[in-house]
């Protein structure tokens, strides 16, 4: 890719990351709630690098054999899994998806700075600002709402931070464009949110089949499907039981679709991986 350009998804065509490094100084962002604030201090902010962020908390690429070789689409997605970690990674979904954005906010804004130091997010200044902006205008808002409601039923101005805010690699739901998706929508998060509630973003990543009910797999997968977490892909699936040693799982190719084997074993499937076709979820292939 060339120096100044940028990474985009490739269903959407969203940008997730850039890759010109540079550095400026950011303003001082503070953000109040309720009687609680919360103040950014001002720090180098530093544009994503095309040679990829070192000693992260937490790498993808670690769970992913070849991953280094992946083209830079699929580069891209993986900064943006890393990215999506270190601001959410560790909130339960019952409080991601059902506290206010007035209170949800305040637990991520100060990892926005965190996330930047890491190289992970393009533009501190601006993420801060739209945050911030999000807070003011749609505080009273949920994420289940925002993921289930149509755009019509979210204020323009919402909207359009919304928008933003995905165009600088922060993937947080958009309303739906066409109204009748919305009850599929609902039965999904509803349901995750019932079998799932103590579930994390990271979990996704970290947690494998093995370890984990059949219920919580097909929830996430159920939305997946309808467009909750069906933003990653890295052309792999789960070949379940295909592992060298017997019993255990590998990641084949497969276009569109999406493996990953969690540490420390490297041999069992993730709970977000896409099972290959034609083997049975939750049985090996």
């Amino acid at each position: 890719m060339p120096k100044g350009t940028v990474g985009r998804d490739p269903r959407s065509g969203e940008i997730l990351a850039l890759n010109e490094g540079a550095l400026r100084m950011t303003r001082r962002a503070m953000l109040t709630t309720g009687g609680l604030t919360v103040v950014a201090a001002v720090i180098p902010e530093r544009v994503h690098q095309a040679t990829r962020p070192q000693r992260l908390p937490f790498d993808i690429r670690d769970a992913i054999p070849g991953a280094e070789n992946d083209n830079e689409c699929i580069q891209c997605i993986y900064d943006t899994i890393n990215r999506m970690v270190v601001l959410i990674g560790d909130i339960p979904f019952r409080d991601l998806f059902r506290l206010p954005l007035a209170e949800l906010i305040p637990m991520i804004f100060p990892r926005i700075q965190e996330a930047a130091g890491l190289g992970l997010i393009a533009s501190q200044a601006e993420v801060e600002a739209l945050v911030e902006q999000l807070h003011d205008m749609g505080g009273s808002l949920l994420i289940e709402e925002l993921f289930v409601r149509s755009r019509s039923q979210i204020p323009f101005e919402v909207l359009e931070v919304l928008i933003q805010l995905r165009r600088n690699g922060i993937r947080i739901p958009l309303p739906i464009s066409r109204g009748r998706d919305a009850a599929m929508r609902l039965v999904a998060v509803r349901q995750l949110l019932e079998v799932a509630a103590d579930l994390t973003f990271t979990d996704l990543f970290i947690r494998t089949r093995q370890d984990t009910p059949q219920s919580v797999i097909e929830a996430v997968h159920s939305a997946r499907a309808v467009g909750l977490f069906s933003w990653w892909q890295n052309d792999r699936c789960c070949d379940q039981g295909g592992g060298e040693v017997p019993s255990t799982d590998t990641c084949v190719d497969q276009d569109g679709m999406w493996c990953n084997l969690p540490p420390p074993s490297h041999s069992f499937c993730s709970i977000s991986s896409d099972t290959c076709p034609g083997d049975t979820p939750g049985e090996p292939g």
